[in-house]
């Protein structure tokens, strides 16, 4: 399939137009176009930053309510049996986090 217009050879619009001045306008377009990327690209990387900041905060936000939640708990922080000493209690809090083996396994 051919492309016609890409085929065709080069014509100047205007025929008294140098190719000096053809040059100097289409890098002045280029310059133009460049600055206008950048732009773009800037307005897409400070939302996308705002984007992560939300994410990271709201995920933050989770974190700080599920450790709220699971101190709130009946049971969760308090040991099993009172007077356990705190060795005691945080290697029964481990257990209770670990699912338990099946058999055959590990």
């Amino acid at each position: 399939m051919k492309i016609a217009w890409f085929h065709k050879p080069s014509t100047l619009k205007d025929p008294s137009e140098t190719v000096q001045q053809r040059l100097d306008r289409l890098e002045a377009g280029l310059r133009q176009l460049v600055l206008e990327w950048e732009d773009t690209y800037e307005r897409v990387m400070r939302a996308l930053r705002r984007l992560n900041k939300r994410h990271q905060d709201l995920a933050a936000r989770e974190d700080r309510e599920q450790a709220e939640t699971h101190e709130d708990a009946p049971g969760a922080t308090q040991p099993a049996f009172p007077g356990l000493d705190p060795i005691s209690r945080k290697i029964l809090e481990r257990r209770a986090r670990v699912p338990p083996r099946i058999d055959g396994q590990g």
